[in-house]
Order: structure tokens, then C-alpha cells, then sequence
């Protein structure tokens, strides 16, 4: 029985490779996803799949692999799948990141804990999962805003007081203009795929489970650390 259960995992794999012979395994990206291109451009390299990237909207880029527009997006957190019947979630995280809550460097408010956020204008980016799961469970004075640049620029001028990003933008223009105020909350994010080709996970996260151990996975995802 056991060995026909891996006979069956090796099949659905062949098949799955068999679809992306011809053409790349398209991927979905949101603003500041580039980061994660080596290492998910490796890990499907082993696997024997080309892939090509776009970068889109974040709530346009999870929706359009949720209606299998795109094979594949780059990463969320397991607590948005609710609301997207078609997606498929690696087991293996790509990597843990922190919500943070960031105040102007020239702001004189300060932030101990959640409570404090009361009160003040907060922004964030539509579609990026991990602020969007925060301020559903909050009653938080919200402006969401399409860019980080918008955001960035909302935070410099003064029109919020707070803006939230995830520690997986470290290169996005917020963090240049704001400071580290609060952290909010951690989360696993994970690699997701159109329910049609979940028969790669396991072989997916097999390689990212290599990468880890035998170094490659801090050259192909570096400053990873919060």
C-alpha cells in the first residue's frame, strides 16, 4: 500500500512537470516580491520547471492565482485561505516574517503596545495579507492605500500617523522614511499554488527543506533575519 502511494506521488509529479514542459510555470508577484525570485527560481530549477514572474497589485496578484489566471504567486499567510477557495499552500514556510507597526522618523508618537494604535490614522497596503488579516480584527481608523510609495509618502506628510508593513519589504520605501515603532504580530509565509498543480507541493517543499540545510537558502534569500 505504501509503495503504491509513492507510486502515485511520483505520477502526479511527472504530470505536473509534464505541463510546464513547454512553457514557464507562470507566478504572480506583489510589490517587493522580487526578493524571493533566486530562491523560488531555484527550488522549481531542481524540480526540472522554468518560471517567469509578474509583479501586480498585492489583492490583484493573490485573486488572479485564486482564478487560475497565474500558476502560482509568491507567498502568503495561511490565515487569508478562507477567502480563496482555490489556493493551495506549501507545508514548508518560505520564511517567518513580523508585522510592524512604523511611525515617521521625525514623529514624536510613540507606541508601547496595540492599545496605542487608538486614536491614530493607520495605514496599509491593499492585498498585503498580513496587515489586511490585522485590521479585519481591529476597529482601527484605517487608510488603505494601492503602493508602498503611497503609503510612504502618507507616512511622510503626516496624513497617517501610522503605517503597517511585514518584515518581508525590508527594501520598501516605508522602512527608508519610518522607524520600527511596535511589532505586532509573526507569521509563516508560504509559497501558494492554483489548486490544479497542488500535486507540486510536496516536491517543492522537499527542495526548499535542501536549501535550507545545506546553506543555499540564506545566498538565494539573504537578510532574512528581522
Amino acid at each position: 500500500m505504501k509503495s503504491k502511494s509513492i507510486l502515485t506521488a511520483i505520477f502526479g509529479f511527472l504530470l505536473g512537470c509534464e505541463a510546464f514542459a513547454q512553457s514557464a510555470m507562470r507566478i504572480a508577484a506583489q510589490e517587493g516580491d522580487d526578493r524571493f525570485f533566486p530562491l523560488l527560481t531555484a527550488v522549481y530549477g531542481q524540480m526540472k520547471i522554468s518560471v517567469s514572474y509578474e509583479i501586480l497589485p498585492s489583492l490583484r496578484a493573490l485573486s488572479a492565482v485564486n482564478e487560475g489566471a497565474y500558476h502560482a504567486e509568491v507567498g502568503r499567510i495561511r490565515e487569508i485561505s478562507e477567502k480563496y477557495p482555490n489556493i493551495r499552500y506549501s507545508k514548508e514556510p518560505l520564511l517567518n516574517v513580523e508585522l510592524m507597526a512604523l511611525i515617521a522618523n521625525n514623529s514624536k508618537n510613540k507606541l508601547f503596545k496595540i492599545e496605542d494604535l487608538k486614536g491614530k490614522r493607520v495605514g496599509y497596503v491593499i492585498g498585503m495579507s498580513v496587515a489586511e488579516y490585522f485590521v479585519k480584527n481591529s476597529s482601527l481608523d484605517v487608510f488603505p492605500v494601492a503602493t508602498h510609495q503611497q503609503l510612504a509618502q502618507m507616512l511622510e506628510s503626516g496624513r497617517v500617523d501610522v503605517a503597517l508593513m511585514g518584515t518581508a519589504f525590508r527594501d520598501s520605501p516605508v522602512f527608508k522614511i519610518g522607524h520600527a515603532g511596535l511589532k505586532i504580530a509573526s507569521f509563516d509565509v508560504f509559497h501558494i499554488v492554483n489548486k490544479k498543480h497542488e500535486n507540486l507541493i510536496p516536491s517543492f517543499d522537499a527542495v526548499l527543506r535542501q536549501l535550507k540545510t545545506n546553506g543555499q537558502y540564506e545566498k538565494l534569500l539573504p537578510a532574512t533575519a528581522n
